[in-house]
């Protein structure tokens, strides 16, 4: 009262204001805090477009939304914590069987109130997806921060395979102002393998039989040529020649 704050429209409590800083704009400004009076405070009358960063306004700051978007009392627009995901969804596409593809994904704040996060739901995925590191569970995100989790795909059959995960945050704007349903895909296909294919100089080419037919004693049958293909996709490595089962007179 003594400072002249008599009117039913006077708010008198603590406006709940960060320190001076840059929050996204070119003049450093005082943000306001999740649960600030002067959120969805002022009027339409006489509001300007953007606040002193230039940021659109009116926008509806109350937690949870109302779907009323009213200015704010002062400079400063508060806009709720929003969870931005980079890349929206996360496709392995085509992996080797036997082979682990590891993908990230990034969650950013693009909110003026503190993006919190609760564990992200691991148990939601099930083989062939995993999570290899999880760097958003429990952590606090201002404006423009970031956090990275990375999942795995590692496929043990030539099949499509799909999964989701939760990724639960105090973002006003999700299902249920707690859970984001994040998809992964990918599929298994198989792996090079070399193929060998054995041919000889001698008719039908592909009989595995190199016959000689009758040779007089005492001569030297025709020099037959037994040629070795890989018709694989991968490398075909070749030991040596006879070594497990030699070959003996009267071949050489």
């Amino acid at each position: 009262a003594g400072c002249g704050l008599t009117q039913p429209t006077d708010i008198v409590a603590n406006p709940l204001l960060r320190a001076l800083a840059l929050n996204g704009g070119e003049l450093r400004t005082h943000a306001l805090q999740i649960g600030s009076p002067a959120i969805d405070a002022g009027t339409a009358a006489g509001c300007p477009a953007t606040d002193a960063r230039k940021f659109a306004r009116p926008v509806d700051g109350n937690i949870p939304l109302d779907g009323v978007a009213t200015c704010d009392i002062g400079a400063f627009e508060f806009r709720p914590p929003t969870i931005v995901l980079a890349p929206a969804s996360i496709d392995f596409g085509s992996v080797t069987i036997g082979l682990t593809s590891r993908l990230t994904v990034t969650a950013t704040n693009a909110g003026d109130g503190d993006l919190i996060f609760a564990p992200v739901h691991t148990a939601d995925l099930a083989p062939p997806f995993s999570f290899a590191a999880d760097l958003c569970s429990g952590a606090t995100l201002t404006l423009a921060q970031s956090c990275a989790i990375t999942v795995q795909f590692a496929p043990t059959a030539t099949v499509a395979s799909t999964g989701a995960f939760h990724i639960p945050t105090n973002d006003p704007t999700k299902p249920l102002h707690e859970s984001l349903v994040y998809p992964v895909s990918g599929t298994g296909v198989a792996g090079p393998v070399p193929n060998i294919s054995v041919t000889d100089s001698i008719a039908p080419n592909s009989d595995l039989l190199a016959a000689f037919g009758d040779v007089t004693v005492g001569s030297t049958a025709t020099i037959e040529t037994i040629t070795i293909t890989n018709t694989g996709n991968a490398n075909l490595v070749i030991g040596t020649i006879g070594g497990l089962n030699p070959i003996a007179a009267p071949f050489s």
